[in-house]
């Protein structure tokens, strides 16, 4: 009759803690552990990109790039989006496969400062394009442009009118007018009227 013969890994037995090797090209610093089974550390094949596939085989690590990105260097540049620091390179997908292309001479660009617009390729460098316009209609909004950010609005303190004219120095506050704390002065020196303001009109002036 067949007999079930337990076969060890001829890797156990060995003294806890010793270098050994587990037959795994892919694995490092191998040591026994406290079973005396040899025991190897997966070998690192990370390259740092987002855009690659990192794997081990036969001891040799593997790169594969993902779809839908190109590599220019070191860098990563997902399909459709320009080379950093050069708007006038551009991942886009030819014949099926992923590739870094250069853009024509007046192809539309970014320079990457958001405060110019129209910006066009010139012999394969982006050209800042005229300087964008940020402009506020109101007196309390100030507006100015950030290269980051674009066309950005903040509050001013600049003297404004609230629309009544029984408030005086009104100026801004929060983005908007708020009223003068000294009230217009409608005394016309005349002891035969009766002087007081009316917000819709300014001072009025009654007979007693």
């Amino acid at each position: 009759p067949d007999v079930e013969v337990d076969v060890q890994p001829e890797t156990e037995g060995c003294a806890e803690g010793s270098a050994c090797d587990d037959d795994d090209a892919c694995t490092e610093d191998d040591r026994c552990d406290a079973a005396g089974v040899c025991v190897g550390t997966a070998k690192s094949c990370d390259d740092g990109l987002s855009c690659t596939r990192d794997a081990c085989a036969d001891g040799a690590c593997t790169h594969d790039e993902l779809a839908g990105f190109c590599r220019d260097g070191d860098t990563c540049v997902a399909t459709g989006s320009a080379v950093p620091g050069n708007g006038c390179r551009v991942c886009r997908l030819v014949a099926g496969s992923d590739e870094i292309v250069q853009l024509d001479d007046g192809d539309t660009c970014s320079d990457g400062d958001q405060c110019t617009v129209s910006d066009t390729c010139q012999g394969g460098t982006c050209v800042s394009g005229a300087a964008r316009s940020c402009v506020s209609d109101d007196v309390c909004v100030a507006a100015s442009c950030d290269s980051q950010l674009g066309c950005v609005e903040t509050a001013t303190t600049a003297a404004c009118d609230d629309g009544n004219p029984c408030t005086t120095n009104d100026t801004c506050a929060n983005e908007a007018c708020a009223p003068g704390t000294t009230p217009l002065d409608c005394d016309d020196n005349d002891p035969c009227t009766i002087d007081t303001c009316d917000p819709a009109v300014g001072c009025v002036h009654d007979s007693e």
